[in-house]
């Protein structure tokens, strides 16, 4: 089930969930390993079966959530967890990277995207809109399975306002979350896949390793349908790209519920 506000409209209610996936970073990077990220799409559908010349969807909206660094030992203290993304929470989130790059802070993105065929009918208008949010609450309820309730809270700015070429003032940085959130989301958020980035040195069996990783990072036991990707680099002089076996890998896997994706 999905249900939200945008602009103070309210969306018809859907049959969409969310997916939450993880990343775990090899252990020689020096910076935080366990990253989070939560997508959506909400889409409203239309009355008619889809046909070439109709899709079957009048409009919908992608939402993301990535980033996250909670600092759990264990994907089930997800449960309860509510995060405040004001300054001071943000200031806290910020490091360097493995590669020299900052880390960007957590942020909310929202695609909403509205076709011809509903904006001629409806009078509005067609094409793609986006806004982020670096305000922002989030909601974790108590864990079901694989699943928790879920609840977001954002304070959406368009996307041409976001790229501003001048830094926020200490004035502008204070006020957060200003009158209610122009944003919210209602839905079920499920733990359904991931990545674990693997070391050169665990290239006698990656897999194995990935294993031993999630269970130490996240307390996670069940790793259903591990696939090995080892990284990839490009020949001399070819625009061929080609991988690397025994140098460094990524593992990636799913969870139980691998069939809502």
């Amino acid at each position: 089930m999905s249900w939200l506000q945008l602009h103070g409209e309210t969306w018809p209610t859907t049959t969409d969930e969310a997916a939450l996936r993880v990343f775990i970073q090899a252990p020689d990077v020096n910076c935080p390993r366990v990253k989070w990220w939560m997508e959506v799409s909400h889409y409203i559908k239309t009355d008619e079966p889809p046909t070439p010349g109709n899709p079957g969807v009048d409009r919908w909206l992608d939402i993301e959530l990535g980033d996250l660094i909670p600092n759990l030992r264990d994907w089930r203290q997800l449960a309860g967890l509510e995060i405040r993304a004001d300054p001071a929470w943000h200031d806290a989130q910020e490091f360097i990277g493995p590669y020299g790059h900052c880390h960007n802070s957590p942020r909310v993105t929202v695609h909403q995207t509205v076709l011809k065929n509903y904006a001629d009918r409806e009078g509005g208008e067609a094409g793609r809109k986006a806004w982020i949010a670096h305000d922002f609450i989030l909601r974790f309820g108590n864990r079901d399975g694989w699943s928790f309730p879920l609840e977001l809270d954002a304070w959406l700015i368009p996307e041409e306002d976001y790229y501003r070429k001048t830094p926020e003032t200490p004035e502008e940085r204070a006020r957060f979350a200003e009158g209610p959130p122009n944003f919210r989301l209602v839905t079920r958020v499920t733990f359904v896949t991931g990545e674990v980035e693997m070391t050169r040195a665990a290239a006698a069996d990656p897999i194995a390793h990935a294993r031993e990783i999630l269970r130490e990072q996240i307390g996670l036991d069940e790793m259903r349908k591990p696939e090995l990707k080892w990284h990839l680099r490009s020949e001399p002089d070819s625009d061929k790209i080609v991988p690397m076996p025994g140098w460094r890998s990524g593992v990636f896997f799913y969870t139980p519920p691998e069939r809502l994706l």
